[in-house]
């Protein structure tokens, strides 16, 4: 069988590569047909080279196996595409193009998020954004799950932190300085947007309060 985060790792690394080319531009400028036939090729090389590596776990899978999960994959990819194109065409986030793919904040780049407690000790956060979206000011963030993204109910309680930790992330260090104005997690499984939340201007000033910049040496 194919394990869950083997296929998770397959659908992020064909989405960052589709969508890279796009940075700075709108997606929907071609046609759904082109669009279709370069994500299909983006997902086969992305295929050939998790098959062809030795290392992976993906390499051992049975064929006939291999050949069923894969179109499943496609399916997940497909159903992307049609909400991406179709999404933006008939208006919502027209003015978002892709600004940034895998963006990444850890000490290895110099950029953890720096957090005060409550208790008024600090911590360091690191992660790593699948996708900002931006008009030039604002910045929407968007994670994929090819799982089972949390729930509301998780994040009111605190149990999930991982998206407002990235919106605080790309508030504090992004280096155009975006107001975010929103974010959710993408549910490949599903095809569509799951727990969208601060989707309004002004939490970003809520989330800088509790955030700080990297401190300098």
């Amino acid at each position: 069988m194919l394990q869950p985060r083997d296929a998770g790792d397959i659908l992020h690394q064909t989405l960052k590569n589709f969508v890279e080319p796009y940075l700075g531009s709108k997606i929907i400028d071609e046609s759904m047909e082109d669009l279709t036939e370069e994500l299909e090729a983006v997902f086969e090389d992305v295929c050939t080279a998790a098959r062809n590596d030795c290392s992976s776990t993906v390499a051992s899978v049975n064929e006939d196996i291999w050949q069923v999960e894969k179109q499943r994959l496609w399916r997940m990819l497909v159903r992307w595409l049609r909400f991406e194109v179709c999404g933006t065409r008939l208006g919502v986030g027209l003015a978002f193009t892709p600004q940034a793919v895998e963006w990444d904040f850890s000490s290895k780049n110099g950029k953890p998020l720096y957090l005060t407690l409550s208790d008024g000790s600090d911590v360091s956060l690191i992660g790593r954004v699948d996708r900002i979206d931006s008009d030039g000011e604002h910045a929407f963030i968007t994670d994929y799950k090819s799982g089972t993204p949390p729930t509301g109910s998780a994040m009111e309680q605190g149990l999930d932190l991982q998206l407002p930790v990235y919106l605080l992330a790309v508030a504090a260090l992004s280096k155009e300085q975006l107001a975010v104005s929103g974010g959710c997690y993408y549910s490949l499984k599903e095809g569509k947007r799951k727990v969208p939340f601060c989707w309004k201007a002004w939490a970003t000033a809520t989330c800088r309060i509790k955030s700080r910049r990297t401190p300098q040496s």
